[in-house]
């Protein structure tokens, strides 16, 4: 598993597109995350929930909490100011030109890297404590729920840090910490669950809607940040006396709409995790 999604994590690296080329892969992943988000893992999430919980108890009162909090754990990292002052400070790792301080600046820098590392690990806890049943199906069905949509997500975290701008140096520290993030905590959670013989399936239901909240959020971000840049590049621009160009603010209540093979794009991202669950459930 994370061998595999850090290879579908280089291909955006490795592929020499052009501004306008980029623009539209990150429009496209963009779709994948939005569609995977509320497709796949909220979906999984409840599934799981409802199949640990007597049949007379009403699944609906323990979706909607688990959820809110991944999300607002999410909004309270990128925008706590505590949070931002004390992950600026890394100069106990520095040596020679710093990189180890660049590396994990860059990644504790970016939100949709966080929420996604996060997804991850949760991702990782459920896969781990499956695994310590003995039945082989549920093992595999899990297993494959979440290859279905991290090699996707991998896809789309590269792709649109690219837009963002990100070295590729960097860029290959950010698609391996979330290539990792789930193997490690699936063995390690194993290993847990291995000594304490104990599995919940209410609790993994409760972290993957969790999850759910926190990869809600990234796609916030993500829709966020990609009609900011849409915005920005579609400003009119002036040219003064001196030759300088000058960006001239949009109009009041004005929205960065999209042109039809932009919206195109999106929509078909939004499709393929769609057609992913569908084939999966069959």
């Amino acid at each position: 598993m994370g061998a595999s999604t850090f290879g579908v994590g280089l291909i955006p690296l490795k592929l020499n597109l052009s501004k306008l080329q980029l623009n539209n892969m990150s429009l496209f992943s963009m779709g994948i995350l939005i569609g995977t988000s509320i497709v796949i893992i909220l979906p999984e999430g409840v599934e799981m929930l409802s199949g640990s919980l007597d049949k007379k108890e009403e699944v609906s009162k323990y979706i909607g909490l688990p959820i809110l909090i991944g999300f607002v754990l999410m909004f309270v990292l990128e925008n706590s100011p505590v949070i931002s002052y004390i992950g600026g400070d890394y100069s106990f790792l520095e040596y020679g030109n710093g990189t180890n301080t660049n590396i994990i600046k860059s990644i504790t820098g970016s939100s949709i890297t966080i929420g996604l590392v996060v997804h991850g690990l949760v991702d990782g806890i459920s896969l781990g404590s499956s695994f310590s049943k003995n039945e082989q199906m549920f093992k595999l069905l899990i297993f494959l729920a979440i290859i279905v949509h991290k090699l996707p997500t991998a896809f789309s975290l590269v792709s649109i840090l690219i837009h963002e701008g990100i070295n590729d140096d960097l860029l290959y520290w950010h698609i391996f910490v979330f290539a990792m993030s789930t193997p490690i905590a699936s063995l390690v959670t194993f290993a847990i669950v291995a000594i304490i013989h104990k599995d919940n399936e209410f609790i993994i239901g409760i972290l993957l809607l969790f999850s759910g909240g926190t990869f809600l959020y990234v796609v916030n971000h993500v829709i966020g940040e990609m009609f900011d840049n849409h915005k920005a590049e579609n400003l009119p621009v002036s040219v003064e006396s001196d030759g300088t160009y000058i960006s001239q603010p949009s109009a009041p209540h004005s929205h960065p709409s999209m042109n039809l093979s932009e919206l195109g794009l999106s929509l078909l991202g939004i499709v393929i995790p769609l057609i992913l669950s569908i084939t999966f459930h069959e």
